[in-house]
């Protein structure tokens, strides 16, 4: 059998594999008479995530026994398939995890999920404090999984933040002499011209979160000169507006430096790391090919059960004010608290809506998080203070600019060109130059595509709203179904106010 056939014969293995299951766990969430049940979809198939959910289950049924929820964990290689077939089957659970890596994510999650802004803008109720839901957030409930720059809308509850992490090897660092962690970027790039050791191995995700960290190092006055509303923050909107405007683009000082450096830090990985997928690139790392390996902080938990030695973590070795050639792009060190909140979950839209969302408060709450971070080790998303003395990790400026000057509007452009970084043949300025010609028409059509989404997605709350005035009328806590009702009129007049901004930019700058 060829080795087609059996990558084919695998996938559809896989596919009924998950179906199986779905059937196993929907014929046991069948309801008992004066019970409901909450299912909960997911493709997190660590295993201390699994017993922290039904932990989490148990406990939630003992406060409130007329719920019963069931966690139904499909495998992350068919989970998209499944998802939007039960969806479109009307057989979706009541919550779902999702992730806009998955591509078509995001339609999917607009039109199916629930809009979360009216419980967000209001006090977890499993919480001490009596701060609003969102605001006990590290991220604020910023990540592009939680929020929805489109929509103007949150639709998801990120359970744990989705930092990244520069993992080495302590045994070798220390057979070789070499200083302890944290380097900056000179120092660990002393480390190839030494020949001590190989630096650092690469793949595909590994040597994304390292190029990351190395942009946002040097791109800091950028981060700030194109934040078009004021917020801190530079979403793909702001930049994809600002590259329109010419206040960016790939020959800007900071840009072409920032490729510069991560050209100069693809030499140190190991030849062809691009083609390498993140587990061979895991491989690689527990084989002691080379001292290093990026990756996400979850990473940690399976890093140290594989390796034979000893794994030590650090932020990433990114220049400081003091580097000689990249020093004076450099305001100060990146964060190392910041990052994505990661593992969301989103709450379909349905007559249980109201008890999902309780259950997610109660994930969400303080004894919730201090089990998750018991059962797993891994960083939680909601603010502590304590888990962050625990952790030791740094504040500092922001790293988005890399996603949203590179992955959103001109994603295409960019992985069109992207080879042209490392090429032997190619260059910088060649990949500028590419990039200079093909991204206007796409950042345009991007926005031309924001503003369609927002228009249908108006259109379509419309029926909403006058459904949620309705049951407000005619409720029996009528001033709680107000509040709920105002949450969605305030949703859609920012996205109203949003979708102006975005056809006067365009009448402006892009004119069709």
């Amino acid at each position: 059998m060829s080795k087609h056939r059996i990558g084919i014969a695998l996938i559809i293995l896989s596919i009924v594999t998950a179906f199986v299951l779905a059937r196993k766990n929907y014929q046991a969430t069948r309801d008992a008479p004066g019970t409901v049940t909450i299912r909960v979809a997911h493709f997190t198939i660590d295993p201390s995530f699994r017993r922290f959910l039904d932990k989490a289950a148990a406990a939630y049924h003992e406060r409130n026994p007329q719920v019963v929820v069931r966690q139904m964990d499909i495998p992350r290689q068919v989970y998209l398939q499944w998802q939007r077939t039960q969806i479109v089957g009307d057989m979706a659970p009541e919550i779902m995890q999702f992730a806009y890596f998955n591509a078509g994510v995001e339609d999917m999650v607009m039109h199916r999920f629930a809009v979360l802004d009216a419980w967000v803008e209001k006090p977890n109720p499993y919480r001490a404090d009596d701060r609003v839901w969102k605001n006990t957030f590290l991220d604020g409930l910023g990540s592009r999984d939680a929020y929805s720059d489109k929509l103007r809308a949150y639709f998801g509850i990120p359970l744990i933040m989705g930092g990244y992490r520069f993992f080495y090897n302590e045994d070798l660092r220390r057979a070789q002499g070499l200083p302890p962690a944290p380097w900056n970027y000179q120092t660990f790039r002393g480390f190839a011209e030494s020949g001590a050791v190989s630096p650092m191995v690469g793949s595909d995700y590994s040597s994304y979160s390292t190029f990351k960290a190395l942009f946002a190092s040097v791109t800091q006055p950028l981060l700030y000169s194109l934040d078009r509303d004021f917020d801190l923050e530079l979403n793909g909107r702001d930049a994809g507006m600002a590259y329109l405007e010419g206040r960016w683009d790939y020959d800007t000082e900071e840009i072409r430096a920032a490729f510069r450096l991560i050209r100069d830090a693809g030499k140190l990985m190991n030849p062809g790391f691009e083609q390498l997928s993140r587990q061979d690139g895991v491989l690689q790392f527990v084989q002691e090919r080379g001292l290093s390996i990026g990756g996400a902080h979850v990473d940690v938990t399976y890093l140290r059960e594989l390796a034979p030695f000893a794994v030590g973590e650090s932020g990433f070795p990114v220049p400081d004010a003091a580097d000689p050639e990249y020093g004076r792009h450099v305001l100060g060190p990146i964060t190392e608290l910041q990052g994505s909140s990661t593992l969301t979950l989103g709450v379909l839209r349905s007559p249980l809506q109201d008890q999902a969302v309780d259950f997610l408060q109660f994930l969400t709450g303080d004894e919730m998080m201090a089990l998750l971070r018991e059962e797993t080790g891994w960083r939680v998303s909601v603010d502590s203070s304590a888990q962050t003395e625990d952790l030791g990790l740094n504040p500092g400026y922001p790293d988005t600019q890399f996603d949203q000057m590179n992955n959103r509007g001109n994603i295409q452009a960019f992985r069109r060109n992207a080879h042209l970084i490392h090429g032997t043949k190619s260059s910088v300025e060649q990949f500028a130059a590419r990039m200079n010609a093909e991204s206007p028409a796409e950042w345009r059509d991007w926005l031309r595509g924001q503003a369609a989404t927002l228009q249908r997605t108006l259109q379509q709350q419309e029926s909403a709203i006058l459904a949620r005035w309705f049951l407000s009328v005619n409720a029996e806590d009528e001033t709680a179904a107000i509040e709920t009702l105002d949450g969605f009129l305030d949703v859609n007049s920012r996205q109203e106010a949003e979708l102006h901004a975005i056809r006067r930019f365009l009448d402006a700058h892009a004119p069709d």
